[in-house]
């Protein structure tokens, strides 16, 4: 007996894109980290004094 799978084999993978908060929140928490990161050196370079 051979068991049909058409429904697994004719179905194709269907690109969702992602909604567009998130794309932004991404993007947003990208800038976030950047800036953390070069204050983080900027401390880094002024011998632990900010300001």
């Amino acid at each position: 007996m051979e068991e049909k799978n058409d429904t697994f084999e004719n179905e194709k993978p269907v690109y969702v894109p992602r909604p567009k908060w998130q794309v932004w929140a991404a993007r947003a928490g990208l800038v976030i980290m950047i800036i953390c990161i070069i204050l983080y050196y900027w401390q880094i370079a002024s011998g632990g004094m900010l300001w």
